[in-house]
């Protein structure tokens, strides 16, 4: 068993061979769903679609909700995710396992993405790998893989680990005094993600919460006197380091409780 778990390491420190066991290990779980035909919402939200069958109508993915083009209601504001739609129906039309393999697909990808980002960010792969293996392969994430229109959620997962991927190269750059163009493109490929984020689904969100928590716990000064006042002072320096997608948040929040809904 301990030459077993040693050759497990091994394999794991290779990030190209974890790479392809993660894709092997969403391929492996999620097949079995590929030959399934649609039900429930995938037809309001897909086949009865209208807006994401004929591109004259990509305007609307942007200012109605996301089953306008079905004739009804939603509070769902989702245009980037009706854009994978639509390049999908001109793909698949209702060739059902197109449908299935792209949810597997996207799904299988965020959580290379995640393994990618908590394995720079923790320095720890055989951690990353296993947290990014779990991500992808347990049952919790059953709905939103076998359901293609619930693939928003992979999408966000994608769009946010790749947000902190980006923002963690940004402040180990910074930690290591290399404040040029470099650093600079890392922060502005984290802050592009942010609204890629929230327009695949609302979770997306959560992305400033990452990346507060991130920079307030994980990028701790040295010779830390951890008082009082030091913590006041790290929560001021983190907001001041994550302000814009702070404001992109709060823009968000007023754009879907008035003109989004």
């Amino acid at each position: 068993m301990d030459n077993l778990i040693a050759r497990f390491k091994r394999f794991v420190q290779n990030r190209s061979a974890a790479t392809i066991l993660l894709i092997l290990s969403g391929i492996i779980v999620y097949a079995n769903c590929i030959p399934n035909a649609m039900f429930w919402d995938d037809n309001d939200f897909i086949f009865h679609n209208t807006y994401i069958q004929d591109w004259r109508w990509w305007p609307h993915f942007f200012t109605d909700n996301l089953i306008s083009g079905a004739h009804l209601v939603s509070n769902y504001w989702r245009p980037l995710l009706q854009i994978i739609f639509a390049i999908e129906w001109h793909l698949w039309a209702d060739w059902t396992p197109g449908w299935h393999l792209t949810s597997v697909v996207v799904h299988t990808l965020a959580g290379v993405v995640l393994f990618k980002a908590l394995d720079i960010l923790l320095n720890n792969r055989i951690v990353a790998f296993l947290t990014a293996l779990i991500f992808i392969i347990h049952p919790v994430q059953t709905e939103s893989v076998v359901y293609p229109n619930s693939m928003g959620d992979a999408l966000a997962a994608i769009f946010a680990f790749s947000g902190l991927y980006f923002f963690t190269r940004y402040k180990l750059l910074a930690a290591s005094k290399q404040r040029g163009l470099t650093s600079i493109q890392n922060y502005l490929f984290a802050l592009l993600m942010y609204p890629l984020a929230l327009m695949s689904k609302e979770t997306g969100i959560l992305l400033v919460a990452y990346l507060a928590l991130t920079d307030y716990f994980l990028f701790i000064p040295e010779k830390s006197s951890r008082t009082a006042a030091w913590h006041i002072q790290r929560i001021i320096k983190t907001l001041r380091t994550i302000l814009p997608f702070i404001v992109i948040a709060a823009g968000y929040i007023v754009l879907r409780a008035t003109k989004l809904l």
